[in-house]
């Protein structure tokens, strides 16, 4: 259960490499559709709470309580993903890194610039 959302977003990765982009398939469509992260994560979800749920005999209110219980946790991982990412795009849009670098050593080249 762990496995899918790496095999599918791994699926994504090597059909969007090995497929020329001029390739209008369906079932490639539907490969790339799968492979995004939301779409990978959220069958996930699902699968897991058709196999651990439904089947333990847990009720519809007892399945959306765990999940609920649940999303606590999520959100402060996802807000410093997140943050951490619009840094990283901040950083490489306003060229940050070489105005700093610039500023302890003139006509030094920052890294990744």
């Amino acid at each position: 259960m762990v496995l899918l959302p790496g095999l599918l977003m791994l699926m994504h990765t090597v059909v969007e490499t090995a497929v020329p982009e001029e390739w209008s398939n369906p079932i490639v469509d539907f490969a790339l559709f799968l492979g995004q992260p939301i779409v990978a994560l959220l069958l996930t979800v699902l699968l897991a709470i058709l196999v651990f749920g439904v089947p333990m005999g847990d009720t519809a209110d007892e399945i959306s309580a765990r999940v609920g219980g649940a999303l606590g946790p999520i959100v402060g991982v996802l807000l410093i993903v997140g943050a951490g990412g619009e840094l990283a795009t901040f950083r490489v849009h306003s060229d940050l890194g070489r105005k700093v670098c610039n500023s302890w050593r003139p006509g030094l080249n920052a890294v990744g610039s």
